[in-house]
């Protein structure tokens, strides 16, 4: 669960509201012609540092660039036109550069989402031949000291900022990306004012995945509920938005779109060694791409049939629960946690009991506060 805060000057913010309006209409049409409109390619699972909430584990096996022009060939012939271009950190695929070639030829538009810790200017500089709709990468604190400390990887702070600012003066589209955690909740003011300071657009979550092997020791990086309250509060007073996370925007659908998300609707998800699943979040394999065709894939597996035939009121307690119009439920995080795709899933109630919480403290026009101890000074 994310949300956008668009505060930040933009480049040609027309332009980009434009180019948005676009992707959605493009989305739209696939969606009622039944076709995938965004891929997450998941190029390998290596990655340079080792971020305290990831959820990725390494050693997967990785198609070959042969291989991977064989998929492609067979997305482009589908009709699929946004890739989303992941890991790991997806520059260390060995033909990372041939990988985006491909594309171009393919004519995909690629959504980037790197640590941007590898890339020399004259790398960057061959990315701008592809088709990039958008680069996004992780900040996870303002302070360098404790983004570095969360990452693991001394001196990363540094080398995103400065690829950032080098990406930024050569006119790629650009987005930081903040998950709210023990790393950064103290001061949420110094992460807003970091992105305005950029000029580039931040987009934050709430939310931690569990692991792959759906282990969760990462937790411990988690906000409690009185934290997350806290810093859902510091974000009203920062930007006056008071709207609730909603799912990852990849996966939105049409307002009149009754299902639940686009999982297996709009999406899917092809990890580094051709198995595909519905979505970042579900972690059930509906087909491989080494034994199948990918429509194959897409119009025939049991599980994308299913998501596409659901509808939100078939989430029974979701629909009764008195917190409804506070939740932004995720039918993956509920199907990983054993709830199936219809059952409520554990972290969206949670952030739904703040959510409410919020209304009511803003509804009764009371003054929330933020603690404040121990808030570092600033630099």
């Amino acid at each position: 669960m994310e949300a956008v805060h668009d505060d930040a000057p933009q480049n040609n913010p027309a332009a980009a509201a434009d180019g948005s309006r676009l992707i959605r209409q493009a989305q739209r049409r696939a969606v009622k012609n039944g076709r995938a409109f965004d891929v997450v390619v998941e190029l390998t699972h290596r990655c340079n540092v080792a971020c305290r909430h990831c959820y990725i584990l390494p050693g997967a096996q990785e198609l070959s660039l042969q291989q991977w022009d064989g998929v492609l060939a067979q997305m482009a012939d589908h009709g699929v036109f946004v890739l989303t271009v992941t890991g790991g950190e997806p520059t260390l695929y060995p033909g990372f550069f041939d990988f985006i070639e491909l594309t171009t030829r393919y004519s995909f538009a690629i959504r980037l989402f790197s640590n941007l810790t590898t890339l020399s200017e004259v790398e960057i500089d061959r990315l701008r031949e592809a088709n990039i709709l958008a680069v996004e990468a992780t900040i996870h604190s303002a302070d360098p000291q404790a983004h570095d400390h969360f990452c693991r990887s001394p001196g990363a702070f540094e080398k995103t900022i400065s690829t950032l600012k080098l990406m930024k003066e050569k006119g790629f589209p650009l987005t930081i990306k903040t998950t709210w955690s023990r790393c950064n909740h103290k001061d949420p003011e110094r992460v807003f004012q970091f992105a305005r300071e950029l000029g580039i657009l931040l987009r934050t979550s709430p939310s931690m995945t569990p692991r792959r092997d759906m282990s969760t020791n990462h937790f411990d990086w988690r906000l409690s509920d009185d934290e997350l309250f806290d810093v859902f509060m510091e974000i009203i007073r920062i930007t006056g938005s008071k709207e609730k996370y909603s799912s990852c925007d990849s996966y939105q659908l049409p307002p009149d779109d009754s299902r639940f998300c686009g999982a297996g609707v709009a999406t899917l998800r092809v990890g580094p060694s051709g198995k595909v699943y519905p979505c970042v979040e579900i972690q059930a394999c509906v087909g491989d791409l080494t034994e199948q065709s990918f429509d194959d894939i897409w119009y025939n597996a049991p599980m994308l049939k299913e998501l596409r035939r659901l509808r939100v009121t078939d989430a029974k307690e979701c629909v009764a629960c008195a917190d409804r119009k506070f939740c932004a439920r995720c039918l993956g995080q509920a199907y990983n946690e054993g709830a199936g795709l219809c059952g409520p899933a554990q972290d969206a109630c949670r952030i739904a009991r703040v959510n409410r919480r919020i209304f009511e403290v803003l509804s009764e026009g009371q003054e929330a506060t933020v603690e404040t101890s121990g808030r570092p000074e600033r630099q």
